[in-house]
């Protein structure tokens, strides 16, 4: 099977509270279990280097965000900007199981 690279409706579909992305916002916060693993793969490192003002825009903006707002309608104006991450994130070779914990595959 291959992976297809989630549509923006996919990637922000909503299953009762919890975008699709749910996950993927871990990768923006500091010092954590799983952001800290992820932050040393390849596909970050890339992101990171060639796009650091997107990294930082999202690694300042989520946890302040998600502080004074714990649900994840705070960040609907970030899902355009998280979309564009993921994207760019796959285009390096991360999978969906890697970002955001669910496969995109297509038969």
């Amino acid at each position: 099977m291959t992976q297809k690279i989630l549509l923006f409706e996919e990637f922000i579909e909503r299953t009762g509270p919890h975008p699709r992305y749910d996950n993927f916002i871990y990768l923006f916060y500091p010092n954590t279990i799983a952001s800290e693993s992820a932050r040393k793969k390849d596909f970050f490192i890339e992101f990171k280097r060639y796009f650091p003002g997107l990294e930082a825009k999202l690694s300042q903006e989520i946890p302040l965000i998600r502080k004074n707002n714990p649900t994840f309608e705070g960040l609907e104006p970030l899902e355009p900007y998280l979309y564009v991450a993921y994207c760019i994130m796959r285009s390096y070779g991360a999978d969906d199981e890697s970002l955001i914990g669910t496969p995109g595959a297509v038969e």
